[in-house]
């Protein structure tokens, strides 16, 4: 594709998918190849998506694996488990800025983090800021508070001259900006979120527009008229920024504007837009958090206050995670059932560590007669939870007592065959411990038991997305 807008915008929404497969369980993305000459043998995935997938996986190995199939590229998505602790969920983007020396960053998935847990810890004690007023400059010490009020007396001017050259630099409190395009006002709508976020999320500052890189003062041309118009756009924009509140007192962004007159020769011939935003008391985003998940079938955006549940609010992840086994056969299940990926890392719920044992059919595999409705069987082995068995069926569902009936039977042949039945289905690991006596009492007890595997039955039904558990 020659078009870089066409290929920038799939490779984002590739991105996006993956992100959101990521966060949801794993599963399988399925792209049409319009390339009639592609081949993944001799062109490979590409140096874009390489490149994201590089910034948004520590190991894209380790997550994803790539085949092409046809006329359609694959990409196999496993469930995340980040080894940061934490880290519970992938983000594109966090969306929320700082100041960094004299740049606006965004900050990475590991520095939001600590950030939100740091403003979490101190949400009922930390306030607003007030920028601190201007301060006489002593002879021979200079400091970054001495740019402040320097800037502070800046903003706090009626005229400028147009070409003078301003006494202060840019700090973590100070930016300056310069467009020499029309649409400056455009420019500036543009950047204003991130600027309004770093400055927020750190300890406030000033942002002048219409100063140029010399430090000189240029002013954006405008019409005296139409700075009403400006200044309400601006004030729009900044009160749809999102933000987040852990003190719970839901104030908003404060923060001042004007727009000061610049002379040349005691004429007017330009403005100066200047900011002034004050420290905020909790996290302002330039917008919504760039990471997804799946819901209902969708690839779905997070929202803030979903994201800041994952990131900060959620249990956290254990060092180990459900290993699904054989890796082939559900990575084949995948990509013959869409939504799959979804209904089993719903189904293993709260389950942090075991095995998932799967299955075309177990009645298969025992010589016993095949039910057309099941997808898979599985077997959760899990220190969290007894075991389990995982039926997931297609659009006709059996009556579930039915269903378990068939899967109670059918582990009891494979006890059988086995010759171990008094081993089996122990509910009380403490009795696991104890020495098992082999005699006909014991076997007729086990027997008897038998019964008790049908609370251990869930029936999954991928058409509805609906999970059935006894």
């Amino acid at each position: 594709m020659k078009d870089r807008q066409l290929r920038k915008k799939q490779n984002d929404k590739i991105s996006r998918a993956v992100c959101a497969e990521l966060n949801s369980g794993g599963g399988v993305i399925k792209a049409e190849i319009e390339n009639e000459n592609y081949s993944f043998k001799t062109d490979g995935i590409g140096l874009d998506l390489e490149n994201s997938f590089g910034n948004l996986l520590p190991c894209v190995r380790k997550y994803l694996d790539f085949m092409q199939q046809d006329n359609y590229f694959l990409i196999f998505v496993k469930s995340w488990s980040s080894e940061i602790p934490g880290l519970k969920i992938v983000t594109l983007s966090s969306n929320l800025y700082k100041r960094d020396i004299t740049s606006a960053k965004v900050m990475d998935p590991i520095a939001a983090l600590e950030f939100l847990k740091d403003r979490k810890e101190r949400g009922e004690v930390l306030s607003p800021k007030p920028l601190s007023p201007p301060k006489r400059l002593c002879f021979g010490v200079q400091e970054e508070s001495n740019i402040e009020a320097a800037a502070a007396d800046f903003f706090n001017r009626t005229k400028l001259k147009y070409k003078e050259k301003l006494t202060f630099t840019e700090s973590t409190h100070v930016e300056m900006k310069q467009f020499s395009t029309e649409k400056w006002f455009q420019r500036i709508k543009e950047i204003l979120p991130q600027y309004v976020s770093a400055f927020a999320n750190t300890d406030g500052g000033y942002l002048f527009i219409g100063v140029n890189e010399d430090k000189q003062v240029i002013g954006l041309r405008a019409e005296s008229s139409d700075l009403d118009k400006w200044k309400g756009e601006i004030e729009t924009s900044i009160r749809k920024l999102p933000v987040y509140h852990f003190c719970g007192r839901n104030r908003e962004i404060k923060y001042s504007h004007k727009f000061l007159g610049v002379y040349d020769e005691g004429h007017l011939c330009g403005y100066v837009c200047a900011l002034k935003i004050q420290r905020f008391c909790c996290a302002v985003f330039a917008k919504e958090p760039d990471s997804w998940h799946v819901e209902d079938n969708r690839v779905r955006q997070m929202t803030v206050n979903e994201w800041i549940r994952f990131m900060v609010d959620a249990e956290p992840m254990p060092s180990e995670k459900t290993t699904y086994v054989p890796e082939a056969l559900y990575m084949k299940l995948l990509l013959q059932h869409e939504g799959l990926a979804q209904v089993v890392h719903k189904a293993v719920g709260s389950v942090h560590q075991g095995t998932l044992i799967f299955s075309r059919s177990w009645s298969l595999d025992l010589g016993l007669q095949e039910n057309e409705n099941v997808i898979c069987d599985a077997l959760l082995i899990s220190k969290d939870c007894p075991p389990t068995v995982k039926i997931c069926l297609c659009n006709i569902i059996p009556r579930p007592n039915t269903m378990k009936a068939v899967q109670r039977d059918t582990l009891k042949n494979t006890i059988e065959k086995s010759k171990c039945n008094s081993k089996q289905c122990k509910r009380n690991p403490q009795e696991d411990r104890k020495k098992l006596k082999r005699n006909e009492q014991q076997r007729e007890q086990t027997k008897q038991k038998m019964g008790d595997l049908s609370p251990n039955i869930s029936i999954i039904t991928l058409c509805t997305w609906s999970i059935c558990t006894s």
